[in-house]
């Protein structure tokens, strides 16, 4: 009998800390995506003049395309431990404005994807933080 409650016990903490990893691993995905999706003007590294770059996002799980457009951000959200997430910005100037090249020559690079990936340690030590307080 104490066996069988002992396991039961171990097979609940388990199953509880995979549902904790899977949150983790989904709110870290959108912040990551969400924050690279930022404007400048709200202090991030996207530059918005149109509004095309940040329409042209495409969000992936596993290869599959699961949103399109602004806020495809929160499809990152279905995301779950182990699944591999591709945001990808298919606008055709998206590469010359993430690494500053172009046909008017060098520029700035906005490195909005790049500079939002440099984040993701931060941001995974936040969400297991606030994943770990519920």
């Amino acid at each position: 009998m104490a066996r069988d409650s002992f396991s039961k016990a171990v097979d609940d903490w388990i199953a509880k800390a995979e549902r904790r990893l899977d949150e983790v691993v989904a709110r870290s995905a959108h912040d990551v995506v969400a924050e690279a999706q930022r404007p400048r003007a709200a202090g991030g590294r996207m530059p918005v003049d149109s509004g095309q770059l940040r329409r042209s996002l495409r969000v992936k799980i596993d290869g599959t395309v699961r949103a399109t457009g602004s806020e495809a951000s929160v499809a990152a959200l279905l995301m779950k431990a182990g699944q591999t997430l591709t945001a990808e910005w298919t606008a055709k100037y998206a590469a010359h404005v993430e690494f500053g090249t172009g046909q008017k020559g060098p520029r700035e690079p906005a490195a909005f994807a790049r500079g939002a990936i440099e984040q993701w340690p931060r941001i995974v030590r936040a969400n297991a933080l606030k994943v770990s307080r519920k």
